[in-house]
């Protein structure tokens, strides 16, 4: 049995009735005005439970759990205000307004009826029309928290349908667009969204030739919005990259498709990075990202920068002219910075911006290039000091060394081998003219057929070579007229390569004619480049020996057989594909 509660009418263990009407709890120790309000609130149609104090109406309130509670000020055992408060407390969500009935008339007195919970007061002695009006007016606040309430587990049952696609859609979004990159062992990453989505993507892929394709790029502002044109983006990147495009025809596409399907006013600054570590060079494009930094591999400072001189994607068509990269010699253990403007702008507690000379500073704090990226992530933790992101932040720093390059076969990472093209024999041939060998890869494309054949993976490295060296030549003395290359400092290599671009830029006619054959012998097979230009021919004997162990020199020693035709404008290479 239940306890007994003192000053309540009825016995207290007897369980109480929930009438359609409502249950009041009147909490006064004078007896009279106990009963004198029990029968005015009978008349409005309540059930009455009564306690004499303080700590008899909080044990009636927990036993009860009536509609509204009548709480005088002053009583003895625990006052109106602590009861108040307690009573709210075990209230939780449920609204129980609490009506504070006094006699005294002081400011001060429903003032600490407020600061204690209450919802309104009544002055004794009662008048029944007056607290007909406070019902009224309670009934009114009674429905609009109901109704908010109601809304508010609306909402939270949304909020949970809503976090719930949330979570599936990051596990696609991180499937499709993050799981397929490569070199992820290498490339060092941060990667701090504002939300549950970044608008902030990183995507890598390689290409045909070894070398390393990355794309780095944030969408306009940040969360599921702006991760919309992230899937056709990662497509068009990865599906150009592994057939050997350039990266002036990826940016070019992915503009088109970003402009097909992205409303007005969303658009994605992009920094697309390639990196050939056979020829020590990297390709830059950016377009309205931060500056992209090369880290020198003893000193640890920036020796290049290549800063935004483009507009970013999606945002109007441009000409194939526009998605030219810059061209960045560049050392093995060289590091590559870049990162979106959400890590620049990053605020500490006082709205300051972590800024570009944070960056830097932070960067060069070292002596070499090792722990530059931990620099930079601890500086800008140490600012932020655990205030939340404002943007998406994307830090990443590309290592150019040989560990980053294709994995051979039965490595991890490496690409399963899909043996389509080793059934019969087969010829594939490219011809470029004019402006076309402006901006056209062939080598890369011609790799692709090459990566397609068993075994790819173990003579990757050597046709590469033998096809790059022998359409350089093609492309460089044949058509351009140029000199030999200067194999020895970056600078000799640099000045190569602008004298290079200018010609390429000023070029009206020439062709370049590329063909791979390849041929199935009895207990093996070749791989035959043929290689045609429009030039006057060169020196090839000449320079031969002038390349020492590179060059010529190197392609003749990787092949069956080499040999020049008409004015050297003409040669064929026969490679064992073993």
């Amino acid at each position: 049995m239940s306890p007994s509660v003192p000053g309540a009418v009825g016995p207290a263990d007897e369980v109480c009735p929930v009438p359609p009407e409502g249950t009041a709890l009147v909490v006064d120790d004078d007896r009279t005005n106990r009963l004198l309000l029990q029968h005015l609130l009978h008349a409005e149609g309540f059930h009455v439970e009564l306690a004499a104090d303080g700590e008899a109406g909080v044990a009636l309130f927990e036993r009860c759990a009536p509609d509204i509670v009548f709480m005088d000020v002053v009583m003895p055992h625990l006052d109106g205000y602590e009861a108040a408060r307690r009573i709210k407390a075990l209230s939780g969500r449920r609204f129980v307004p609490v009506v504070f009935l006094t006699a005294l008339s002081d400011d001060e007195t429903p003032l600490r009826c407020m600061e204690a919970g209450g919802d309104d007061f009544i002055h004794k002695p009662f008048r029944p029309n007056m607290l007909r009006a406070k019902l009224a007016s309670i009934e009114r606040i009674r429905r609009l928290y109901q109704r908010q309430a109601q809304e508010h587990d609306e909402l939270a049952t949304l909020h949970a349908y809503l976090r719930r696609d949330h979570e599936i859609a990051e596990r696609i979004y991180t499937n499709a667009i993050s799981a397929d990159n490569v070199a992820q062992a290498h490339i060092q990453l941060l990667l701090q969204p504002a939300s549950t989505f970044s608008g902030d993507i990183l995507l890598s892929a390689y290409c045909p030739d070894g070398g390393l394709n990355v794309l780095v790029g944030d969408f306009t502002g940040h969360g599921l919005a702006a991760t919309i044109g992230a899937l056709p983006a990662s497509q068009v990147f990865r599906a150009m990259t592994a057939k050997g495009f350039p990266p002036a025809e990826i940016l070019r596409e992915i503009n088109d498709k970003l402009l097909d399907m992205l409303p007005t006013g969303m658009f994605l600054c992009a920094t697309l990075l390639s990196l050939d570590l056979v020829q020590r060079t990297l390709c830059v494009w950016n377009g309205g990202l931060p500056q992209v930094l090369v880290l020198g591999r003893d000193t640890g400072r920036i020796r290049a920068r290549v800063r935004s001189t483009h507009i970013p994607l999606g945002i109007q068509p441009q000409k194939r002219d526009y998605y030219r990269p810059r061209r960045v010699s560049v050392e093995s253990g060289d590091r590559v910075v870049v990162c979106s403007d959400g890590l620049l702008e990053a605020r500490d507690p006082t709205g300051e911006m972590f800024g570009e000379s944070r960056l830097i500073a932070a960067l060069e704090q070292g002596s070499g290039v090792e722990g530059a990226f931990g620099r930079v992530v601890e500086a800008l933790e140490r600012f932020r000091d655990d205030r939340a992101p404002d943007d998406d932040i994307t830090l990443a720093v590309v290592p150019c060394e040989s560990a980053l390059a294709l994995p051979g076969p039965g490595a991890p990472g490496a690409p399963a081998d899909p043996c389509v093209q080793d059934s019969e024999d087969w010829r594939w041939a490219l011809a470029l003219h004019g402006q076309s060998l402006r901006y056209t890869d062939p080598v890369r494309q011609a790799m692709a057929q090459v990566q397609r054949l068993h075994n790819a993976g173990r003579h990757r490295d050597d046709v590469y070579v033998v096809l790059s060296e022998l359409y350089s030549n093609a492309l460089d003395h044949g058509v351009l007229g140029l000199g030999p290359r200067q194999r020895g400092s970056p600078e000799a290599l640099a000045s190569y390569h602008r004298r290079r671009e200018r010609r390429l830029s000023a070029l009206g006619e020439g062709s370049v004619q590329l063909e791979l054959e390849y041929r199935r012998l009895v207990h093996s097979a070749q791989l035959i480049v043929r290689i045609k230009d429009s030039g006057r021919g060169f020196d090839h004997q000449s320079a031969a020996v002038e390349s020492g162990s590179g060059g010529i020199a190197r392609v003749r020693s990787l092949c069956e057989s080499l040999s020049y035709r008409g004015r050297g404008n003409r040669v064929e290479a026969v490679y064992a594909w073993t």
